[in-house]
């Protein structure tokens, strides 16, 4: 069933940038994006809220496991809803459908450009690192630091809230900085508060690191998912889309898979410390595949200030 349901996701992942991509004008796609990305932390935060409160106060009737398996079946019938407002969007009207042989061609063609390659191996990288200790975050808290439930969902649902903040924020960094440097700025000065969350200390400084870790490291994403659609032609989005969601998940499961074992055979914080590695390195093959883009955006930096001066 887990397999099923990353099925449905990833399926999700990739027609989304793909979807605002096609529906929107090029001044407007980065706030667009920012808004999708916001409305959905707010779902999120809202989830992690409710879900620690109701795993509390069921396990008074229920049993824990009892417990879980309603909640699953509320998240499932809040996902069936989700049909609702799908059924009334509709494709762009110039859109060309394509046949299966040209859809193929379509991979070939991608895989074939160097800066899709460097941008798959970001997401690759950052994804091992994210699927290492993201996913173990509840259980982190609740093992590590002996904690209840509903402050778990707390701490989770505080974090979220960085990413809305976050979110708002990054329209205002791309205008100020370039897209590609909101980029690496964002996820450097993650990487202390992630670092941070790995040393023990109280539950008032680990919220805190939980909500800005989120938040700048997830501020990115509308940044990202509109960047790797500027990267190939119209007719190859579908390609690349479905490419990155494949990485991005096949990265992750690797690193849940890692994080797990590190875990159960060293500590509950030691995943931590290779995610900050994996960051890093994410960061400077990100940086390298945009070291152009960044130095346009300082040139023209330094001209708009030297003519302000005269």
């Amino acid at each position: 069933m887990a397999i099923i349901n990353g099925f449905g996701m990833s399926v999700k992942n990739t027609a989304e940038g793909m979807y605002i991509t096609e529906n929107t004008k090029e001044e407007e796609r980065i706030s667009i994006f920012s808004i999708n990305f916001i409305v959905s932390n707010i779902g999120m935060m809202s989830a992690s809220f409710i879900g620690g409160i109701l795993s509390t106060y069921m396990s008074k009737y229920f049993t824990s496991q009892q417990s879980i398996t309603y909640i699953f079946i509320i998240s499932a019938i809040l996902s069936i809803l989700a049909f609702i407002p799908i059924y009334f969007m509709k494709e762009p009207k110039n859109l060309q459908s394509r046949n299966f042989k040209q859809c193929l061609q379509g991979y070939n063609h991608v895989i074939s450009d160097r800066k899709v390659l460097y941008f798959m191996m970001y997401y690759l990288v950052i994804g091992i690192g994210a699927g290492m200790v993201v996913p173990f975050f509840s259980v982190y808290l609740k093992y590590s630091m002996n904690i209840s439930d509903s402050i778990v969902g707390s701490i989770l649902s505080i974090s979220q809230f960085g990413c809305i903040l976050g979110g708002s924020l990054i329209p205002f960094m791309s205008n100020k900085f370039g897209k590609s440097n909101s980029v690496i700025i964002c996820q450097l000065i993650s990487i202390p508060f992630l670092l941070s969350i790995a040393f023990p200390q109280g539950i008032i400084l680990i919220a805190i690191s939980f909500f800005m870790r989120n938040g700048l490291m997830n501020m990115a994403t509308p940044l990202t998912q509109n960047l790797s659609m500027e990267l190939v032609d119209k007719k190859d989005r579908t390609n690349l889309s479905s490419m990155i969601s494949l990485c991005s998940n096949i990265s992750r499961a690797i690193g849940i898979s890692i994080g797990g074992v590190m875990m159960e055979k060293i500590s509950y914080n030691s995943p931590y410390y290779l995610t900050v590695i994996l960051y890093i390195i994410g960061v400077v093959i990100f940086a390298n595949l945009y070291k152009k883009e960044s130095k346009l955006v300082r040139q023209k930096k330094y001209k708009e200030e030297h003519a302000f001066r005269h």
